[in-house]
């Protein structure tokens, strides 16, 4: 559980931003995401092989744009 105790001179803006922030770290929403529907372990592959693919494009890419 996050927990982010409000200094006494603490706005409450900078507050929630810090509990943003360790949300973010500890991946919350991205745990809640993943974990709102079931998907079958083919399609997680696929899912997986397609990020791979994209991450692997977005290289070549960068070293094409590096290299000319």
């Amino acid at each position: 559980m996050i927990q982010v105790i409000v200094g006494e001179n603490e706005s409450l803006d900078s507050a929630l931003n810090r509990f943003r922030r360790k949300c973010e770290q500890a991946k919350l929403l991205q745990d809640i995401k993943r974990t709102t529907h079931y998907v079958k372990p083919s399609e997680q592959r696929r899912i997986e092989a397609r990020k791979a693919l994209r991450r692997l494009r977005r290289k070549m890419q960068k070293i094409n744009q590096l290299s000319s």
